[in-house]
């Protein structure tokens, strides 16, 4: 088993090694993280990407313990990701918006974002966005009552937002919890 990553940015290459270890943990032969900049599925990703290379077909044991281990492997895999990201406590998955849309609500349900600007020039909106994203936050655009809204996230739960928040600002960024 190992994990392939676009560049070796710091957030990148730690995510791919706790997934490593995560995986090992579970029986997987550790080989390793490495840097492929020019491999297809990942090279034009607009958000940070991992490839993750569970076992490898031609080996016996790596299929059986894909077979044993399905749930726990899915499991390890989030687990390392959250733990990453200094999200372990996370009660509900988030579900970005796509760009410049508000996301949808499903029967009634309200979603709490974190705005991190508002902008009347696109230009200062799309500087801000690019920055969040580069730096692997969920970031969207939203154009609503003559402003441009950066904002981050769609969560079912408040305190997911919450915990958003906390990070944003550590990462110095205003922020405000919106729905």
């Amino acid at each position: 088993m190992e994990t392939l990553v676009y560049d070796k940015s710091g957030l990148k290459l730690t995510m791919a090694e706790n997934i490593n270890g995560a995986l090992e943990a579970l029986g997987f032969k550790n080989l390793g993280v490495k840097a492929r900049p020019g491999l297809v599925v990942l090279r034009r990703t607009r958000m940070p990407a991992l490839l993750i290379e569970t076992g490898f077909l031609n080996t016996d044991q790596d299929n059986a313990l894909y077979d044993q281990k399905n749930q726990e492997i899915a499991l390890a895999i989030a687990n390392a990701i959250l733990g990453t990201l200094d999200l372990e406590t996370i009660e509900d998955s988030e579900k970005p918006a796509p760009p410049v849309q508000e996301p949808e609500e499903e029967d009634g349900a309200v979603y709490y974002r974190v705005q991190t600007g508002a902008f009347r020039d696109r230009k200062n909106a799309d500087q801000l966005l690019y920055e969040l994203l580069d730096q692997g936050y969920p970031a969207f655009l939203l154009y609503e009552n003559g402003y441009y809204k950066v904002q981050v996230g769609a969560f079912k739960v408040l305190a997911n937002a919450i915990l958003m928040e906390r990070r944003l600002r550590r990462a110095g960024y205003s922020t405000v919890i919106t729905t």
